[in-house]
């Protein structure tokens, strides 16, 4: 039997379990995104985003041979997953099983610390050697004051007392305070806030801090907010910063001898839900990967934020399976004692009643740095108070002062050569291959597709069909799966892509009038449980397989 999870001994009984709750809504909140209400910090954030019918995920394959950081970049950038899109019964992500089974720390105990009690509670046992050789990180979007004030109608949920800065502020402080990380990364920080309030207030509690600025005068009026970083001074020294687009990294030596040096990175992604968003989220991620690779090369790195995008995405496809510009990564809420977590089976952001993603996360470089304690942000108690027994109520409230949760772990500072470790070879997946396909052959690929398709059978709209109908179309099913697994891997994930072309030129043009989210989901529903794809299970629609998702989408398209 599985053992029960911390936090369920938390709650009251008759209570459900956090790892039991359904997510009803996420097959069509998980396919809306952000800003999906329109409001002005919504559209601030999220120009030029398509419709939410384009947010699929992505299902790598096995890696196999060697590949460049510009060809991870292209793969790291191709389309758009929000997450949660597809959920498993315990809520977790449908592939989240697959990586927590192959996450480099898996046979590691890691201690999953049951709210702010638990927290403190493993703090104040920590022995002093603990003290100096643990670092604890602390990454949250705190929400701008500035955005939620230019959003009315994105918080109308939400109580005055609840939404009113220095209210939220004194929540913040008080979270802060609970957890006392050694480094906090926080996101959404309003310049002028970080001045006037967080900076002075941290100071008093022995943290110095740093904010993105941003670089030019007419940004800074459309963009009051970016990320900062603190950390405890008598543990850290900066040796160097930089400010990219959306992301901050800062390098550290520990004020201590012999401690290992750490670079901070701290995001907050492009917003857009679409391909060009996608794009610029992988540009940014790399672009901030490779300063850390060439300023402190072998040098200890988390990366954490909010990424605006879900764990099942090619973004952090790319993090997790390959070195990209040399880092070894993984993620803190992937490894299997992370199960029942609220980052795992609910979600990092519910700024609106029903509304739930997983965009918030932390990945480390494992082989530096031991994972020893996770934080689960809320007991029971807390979480049905703040997400309520419908999963209807949104943040912030009287117990999150965001509309984001906060995420946190516990690292120790090994001492391992980190520029002598042995690391895995910086590899490429089957995937990936479909970007070293010369044009020549994609062009191949759509003509057979469309060959193909041009002499398929139909179905009778009404009645039985025949018996030669149906020997017709056994015939055509036979020739169409001969074509398909004729392809290379590489080549179906060719397909794929077609196919998403097809879709949002569908969606553009027709919109939610005419090919509607639910339409989508009648077509898989409809195909899924005629052909012989992955992905139905016999229990409605869960796909969990980019391919079965695309191509179904493409048998209805072409």
């Amino acid at each position: 039997m599985e053992p029960t999870p911390p936090h369920q001994s938390a709650c009251a009984e008759g209570a459900v379990p956090l790892h039991q709750w359904q997510h009803g809504a996420d097959a069509t909140t998980a396919l809306g995104g952000p800003g999906a209400a329109g409001s002005a910090r919504s559209a601030a954030r999220s120009d030029g985003a398509l419709p939410p019918v384009l947010h699929c995920p992505y299902d790598g394959a096995d890696a196999k041979v060697g590949v460049t950081d510009k060809s991870l970049l292209e793969l790291a950038g191709r389309g758009t997953a929000l997450g949660p899109t597809s959920r498993a019964i315990d809520g977790t992500l449908t592939q989240w099983a697959d990586w927590a089974a192959v996450h480099p720390a898996r046979d590691t105990d890691v201690v999953v610390c049951d709210g702010r009690d638990g927290w403190r509670a493993a703090l104040s046992e920590q022995t002093p050697a603990a003290l100096h050789s643990e670092v604890s990180v602390m990454s949250w979007n705190v929400l701008s004051d500035t955005w939620y004030r230019l959003s009315p109608d994105d918080y109308r949920h939400v109580s005055p007392e609840h939404g009113d800065w220095p209210n939220r502020l004194a929540s913040i402080l008080r979270w802060i305070d609970a957890v006392a990380p050694t480094i906090l990364a926080l996101q959404e920080v309003d310049i002028a806030k970080f001045e006037s309030d967080l900076s002075p207030a941290l100071q008093l509690r022995g943290y110095a801090g740093r904010v993105q600025q941003p670089k030019h005068t007419h940004v800074k009026a459309t963009q009051p907010c970016g990320v900062a970083t603190f950390w405890k001074s008598d543990r850290f020294s900066l040796v160097a910063e930089v400010s990219k687009s959306r992301t901050m990294a800062l390098h550290f030596a520990s004020t201590e001898e012999s401690r290992a040096a750490l670079v901070m990175i701290n995001v907050h992604l492009e917003a857009a839900q679409s391909l060009e968003g996608a794009d610029r989220r992988a540009r940014q991620a790399g672009s901030v990967l490779e300063w850390a690779q060439k300023a402190a090369s072998g040098v200890s790195v988390i990366l954490c934020g909010d990424f605006n995008t879900g764990a099942d995405s090619p973004l952090h496809h790319v993090i997790r399976r390959h070195q990209w510009h040399g880092h070894d990564l993984a993620s803190v809420y992937e490894h299997p004692a992370a199960k029942h977590t609220i980052p795992t089976s609910i979600a990092t952001f519910a700024g609106s009643p029903h509304l739930r993603y997983l965009i918030d996360h932390m990945w480390y470089a494992h082989r530096q740095l031991e994972l020893v304690r996770m934080l689960q942000p809320l007991d029971c108690a807390e979480f049905h108070g703040s997400f309520g027994g419908d999963m209807a109520r949104g943040l912030p409230d009287a117990t999150i002062p965001s509309d984001h949760v906060p995420i946190a772990a516990v690292f120790n500072l090994t001492a391992v050569d980190c520029i002598g470790a042995a690391t895995k070879v910086t590899q490429h997946d089957d995937a990936t291959d479909a970007f070293l396909l010369s044009a020549e052959r994609q062009s191949e690929i759509a003509h057979q597709w469309r060959q193909l398709k041009a002499i398929e059978p139909r179905k009778p709209i009404r009645g039985k069909p025949s018996a030669e109908i149906i020997a017709t179309l056994k015939e055509f099913a036979a020739e169409e799966k001969a074509w398909l697994a004729s392809l290379t891997p590489s080549e179906s994930v060719e397909a794929v892509g077609l196919a998403q072309n097809r879709m949002n030129q569908a969606v553009v043009q027709y919109g939610h009038d005419g090919f509607t989210i639910q339409a989508v989901l009648d077509v898989v529903n409809q195909w899924a449980g005629a052909s012989d794809m992955p992905g139905d299970n016999g229990a409605g629609w869960v796909v969990d397989s980019t391919v079965c998702w695309y191509m179904t989408c493409l048998k209805r398209m072409l």
